[in-house]
């Protein structure tokens, strides 16, 4: 079998919009213990970029523990959100969609709708304190990515990956943020072979599997850098306001 390398080149990708919802969007809001969800009023839609971070204390009875937004790390059955580790946590839902805040949070809007947060308990009525929630910098968000096959020496061998496929000698890329063998981050057919993925700071890798021409190929895995101040140059970002 002969043995090729491959190099993957990072892109902002073309046709893809998000709005990223801004730093002071939602400040210090407070969520009160005792109340199941709270609307924020912060009204968002499919693919909005955006990020809470979270402080307080509360108690899910007078004699309980001191809690904080990330909770006790429990599962709770009959709680508001039954998502693993959610027990006593701060929690949110944009339409159907449910997830853990915790004392930081950062997401695409997968429906659309108003953000509503709670504190996560099946009861309410003997809970105390709160959490206070705010809307925080988005960390950099990759949006696309397209990669080409090399020789050993570097040259090009006229084979093309993209996550946008076009006629001819271009395939879709799958991405796996992670080792080889984990879940896709894009989707699982044409129409979803578009990434968009936030990068916390610090190091990610990402695995790739490409379609093209015969057996699909597995390589990688291929470390990226996120920094917030952004030193990582190489890694194209979506800025803060900026509407792709």
């Amino acid at each position: 079998m002969r043995s090729i390398l491959y190099a993957i080149v990072l892109a902002l990708a073309s046709g893809v919009h998000a709005d990223i919802i801004p730093e002071d969007a939602l400040v210090g809001f407070e969520v009160e213990a005792t109340a199941a969800w709270v609307s924020t009023g912060l009204v968002l839609q499919p693919g909005d970029a955006f990020a809470l971070t979270a402080t307080g204390i509360a108690h899910e009875s007078p004699a309980s523990d001191e809690r904080t937004p990330d909770g006790d790390g429990g599962g709770c059955g009959t709680c508001l959100i039954t998502l693993p580790g959610s027990r006593y946590a701060l929690v949110g839902r944009i339409g159907s969609h449910e997830f853990i805040v915790g004392s930081s949070f950062a997401s695409l809007a997968e429906d659309a709708g108003t953000l509503e947060l709670a504190f996560n308990d099946d009861f309410h009525g003997d809970n105390s304190g709160s959490y206070v929630a705010s809307s925080a910098r988005v960390p950099p968000l990759l949006t696309g990515l397209h990669g080409f096959g090399a020789d050993s020496s570097g040259n090009w061998m006229g084979e093309h990956w993209n996550t946008f496929p076009d006629a001819g000698t271009s395939f879709n890329l799958w991405v796996i943020e992670g080792d080889l063998g984990g879940e896709f981050i894009n989707g699982s057919d044409d129409a979803g072979s578009e990434i968009r993925v936030l990068l916390p700071p610090g190091d990610h890798t990402f695995s790739f599997h490409a379609e093209g021409g015969g057996a699909p190929q597995l390589f990688g895995p291929l470390p990226r850098r996120s920094d917030r101040d952004r030193e990582a140059r190489r890694l194209p970002v979506v800025p803060p306001g900026r509407r792709r």
